[in-house]
């Protein structure tokens, strides 16, 4: 190599010095944004990736940084989102997206099995507080102003059966009660609807109100 080659040489390799300092410099969701897939098959400890994806929306937020994708594949999601971070611009979300043809359906509500039938139409369950992990919406009061609580407490938690939502009521014996009350009711009723029958049968005229 020839004196007059040296000077060129290291002026190459300045610049590569230069480039390789600039880069690093990068933010490094620039340089490399992630897919994260998540599944109702996967697991959180896996990497996220399509062939080994998450179990949690959740997880795959709490790993998401602006610019990535988080993709949820088909399936009912029963958990809270909340998500630790947002997107820094338009070109640099953090995206939610449903995988292309697949229904998602996110939801609070949980399953619960294994209700003891009381008597009629009234069962009960028992719940560990543990089965709410870290917010328990029947311990949690509504509040406000707005809100008549016609002097009892009221929760933010609900229980729905085939989709219709059950009142609350303060206590077991509550509930009894108001079946015993529907009991008599009914009774009064069909007494009503009994005795009248009797006197349209005997001729006598009724008036309906």
């Amino acid at each position: 190599m020839s004196r007059q080659d040296k000077p060129v040489e290291e002026g190459r390799n300045g610049n590569t010095n230069k480039l390789i300092t600039s880069a690093s410099l990068l933010p490094l969701d620039l340089i490399q944004a992630t897919e994260f897939h998540v599944s109702t098959l996967g697991n959180d400890t896996n990497a996220g990736t399509q062939a080994a994806p998450l179990r949690t929306i959740q997880h795959a937020a709490d790993l998401a940084r602006p610019g990535d994708v988080i993709t949820v594949h088909e399936g009912v999601y029963r958990e809270r989102i909340n998500p630790p971070r947002g997107g820094l611009s338009d070109t640099r979300r953090i995206t939610y997206q449903a995988a292309a043809g697949e229904m998602v359906t996110i939801t609070g509500s949980e399953l619960v099995r294994n209700w003891v039938k009381v008597q009629g139409d009234i069962w009960k369950v028992t719940l560990i507080n543990s089965f709410f992990g870290t917010f328990n919406p029947f311990n949690d009061l509504i509040r406000g102003d707005w809100f008549i609580a016609k002097g009892r407490q009221h929760h933010t938690g609900a229980v729905y059966l085939n989709g219709d939502w059950l009142d609350e009521a303060t206590s077991l014996d509550d509930v009894l009660m108001n079946l015993l009350y529907q009991v008599i009711e009914a009774i009064k009723f069909y007494f009503v609807t009994d005795t009248v029958k009797k006197i349209n049968n005997q001729g006598f005229p009724v008036k309906v109100s």
